[in-house]
């Protein structure tokens, strides 16, 4: 249902598969526990070992449940607990055994007998740390490729995947490492255990890691119906639904994993990266607010907690705050650049590429094999108009890991864009390609300087940098051009110091919009480039809007005169909170049409 109707419910009911395999005759009353336990079907009377509360209690991210630190429960359960806590020399002192098969000394017998569940928690830890050399030794290991290979146990290729994952993060010779891993977790599903939802969802983890949006939903279908109570796939099915911009996807994720546990830290972040993307720094940081007051628990000291409190920072332009978050995160894991991806991806949604292209060159540097970083560096580039900087960022992300559909599709798109014709005049490049956008652009040529020079007069400023605007031939290419951006225009888009417009004409309605003028939309775009320049981008939508509107120089009509006049009768103007929300998130059809109007009004008076 995820992958064919996009939809994100609030519940996903269990597979027929899994019901009838619950009531084989041949398992054991302990092997049907733990078999109800695995597909999230159980109930507390199921939770009667030390085990079988700590695997529940690892699910709800409980991870002070005293069963975590029982010495009955299997080692790998309670070094996970500790891993997901960040507490990383811990992990290194509990799995010290794990030293001797992988010194490098051992002999064979010994290589083989080593327990890969461990190996990747250490790997891990060692590589939180900034132990790369050590880390990327044990995630080399000839047990874990072997175990790819060869393994008839889910547990231990679900930890070759692991360490496989680690692999590539690490070595930047190792992207075509990929396909080895999802074929793996396929001869798991089909020639090992069809219904461990544990394999599904890993694959569903790795094609979202690559943007292969479609397979991934698919994915985490099926790990949901194997496993309806799946913290990590109500977390992803919350991720994926915020990169569509689905909001009310994202709020039902966040409230499954509250039904998991009401404290879970996957909704807390869920709600954290959904309201800043809407552009509500105070809603995230209200969400965020509980596991900041839990980070003072040893146990429950969350590195991605100081993650998402930086980018809340960063997005209310508190850059000592965001540093100091940033700091707070490193003394947990300084050998990683999660923290830093997360916190430089804000950055560039709220358009402050300076900032946000020194904390991606962090994160770059930390970890030169991780395409992430540079990845992020080239869309950056793209927003900032720095073409020769995009295109050499993302190739160097697409050698690191080829199989990122966004990454290539976008370096494609750049390369593209920059084999097109160029006009340049005194405060503008445009680009576009021959044919029919070759004549639009020939035709703005001619006109933009002068309305360069009425904008900035109004408005009192003028950009330090000469404006990219990108002529697209079609709708279908200017939605290309524009992929991922949020509050767009119909038939054009501003993000700072680049702008993307299609050409005016009429035809096939997935081909063209119909006409339009172009120089009136450029106007309306090109205040946005100038108000955003004179306030380094931050400036309330409603008001960057409203400026642009009122530099339209366009009479207002008698239909907008009655609905501004209707709004203030009914008392039914928006207060500032309301206006900017009206842009971002209409609750009524006329809500932005009244935003825009009424912001025009508010410049005017």
């Amino acid at each position: 249902a995820l992958a064919q109707n996009g939809g994100f419910p609030e519940s996903v009911a269990p597979s027929p598969a899994v019901l009838e395999a619950v009531t084989a005759p041949y398992l054991t009353d302990g092997e049907r526990k733990d078999f109800r336990v695995l597909h999230g079907i159980f109930d507390d009377l199921d939770l009667d070992t030390p085990t079988r509360r700590a695997r529940v209690a690892l699910e709800r991210w409980r991870l002070d449940d005293p069963a975590l630190v029982d010495a009955s429960v299997p080692l790998h359960l309670r070094v996970e607990a500790l891993l997901r806590a960040g507490r990383h020399v811990e992990v290194l002192a509990a799995t010290n055994e794990v030293r001797a098969a992988t010194d490098g000394n051992a002999g064979d017998d010994a290589a083989k007998a080593v327990d890969l569940k461990l190996l990747s928690r250490r790997a891990q830890s060692l590589a939180a740390l900034g132990k790369r050399a050590e880390a990327e030794k044990l995630a080399k290991n000839a047990a874990a490729r072997d175990a790819l290979a060869n393994s008839r146990d889910v547990e231990e290729i679900l930890a070759a995947v692991e360490l496989g994952v680690l692999r590539m993060r690490l070595d930047a010779q190792a992207a075509g490492e990929y396909r080895t891993l999802l074929a793996a977790l396929a001869r798991a599903r089909n020639e090992i255990d069809r219904l461990d939802p544990r394999i599904r969802m890993r694959e569903a983890q790795l094609l979202a890691d690559r943007h292969a949006m479609k397979d991934a939903a698919a994915a985490l279908g099926e790990a949901l119906g194997l496993c309806p109570r799946s913290a990590d796939g109500w977390r992803l099915a919350g991720e994926l639904a915020i990169a569509q911009f689905n909001f009310d996807g994202a709020t039902s994720a966040a409230a499954a994993l509250r039904r998991l546990d009401p404290m879970h830290p996957y909704a807390a972040f869920l709600d954290a990266h959904s309201n800043l993307v809407q552009d509500d720094p105070p809603a995230a940081m209200k969400a965020l607010d509980p596991l900041i007051v839990r980070a003072e628990a040893p146990l429950l000291n969350l590195p991605e907690t100081f993650a998402w409190k930086a980018a809340i920072e960063a997005s209310r332009y508190d850059f000592g705050a965001m540093r100091a978050a940033l700091d707070a995160a490193d003394l947990v894991q300084p050998g990683v650049a999660d923290a830093l991806v997360i916190c430089g991806r804000q950055l560039v949604l709220d358009r402050q590429y300076a900032e946000a292209r020194e904390i991606l060159s962090r994160a770059a540097q930390r970890e030169p094999a991780w395409s992430i970083p540079p990845a992020e560096l080239g869309l950056l580039s793209m927003q900032d108009g720095l073409e020769d900087r995009a295109v050499a960022d993302l190739r160097a992300a697409v050698a690191l890991d080829p199989n990122d559909e966004r990454t290539v599709f976008t370096l494609k798109l750049a390369e593209e864009l920059a084999g097109w014709k160029r006009i340049e005049t005194e405060h503008f490049i445009i680009r576009h390609p021959d044919g029919d956008a070759d004549l639009v652009a020939q035709l703005l040529a001619g006109v933009l300087d002068q309305m360069h020079t009425e904008v900035c007069a109004r408005v009192g400023h003028e950009p330090s940098q000469k404006t990219l605007i990108d002529v697209m031939p079609d709708h279908r290419s200017f939605g290309v051009r524009i992929t991922g951006l949020p509050r767009i225009h119909t038939i054009a888009v501003c993000t700072g110091p680049t702008i993307a417009i299609e050409i005016p004409k009429e035809g096939a309605q997935k081909k063209h919009l119909g006409l339009f003028d172009p120089l009136a939309v450029l106007r309306h775009e090109y205040t946005h480039t100038v108000t955003l320049s004179m306030t380094k981008n931050r400036i309330p939508h409603w008001l960057t809007e409203a400026v642009a509107v009122a530099l339209e120089d366009t009479p207002r009509t008698f239909e907008t005169c009655q609905m501004l006049t209707a709004a203030w009768r009914r008392g039914a103007l928006f207060d500032l909170d309301g206006i900017n929300w009206a842009f971002v998130r209409p609750k009524k059809p006329s809500d932005r049409g009244l935003a825009y109007a009424q912001g025009r009004w508010m410049v005017e008076f």
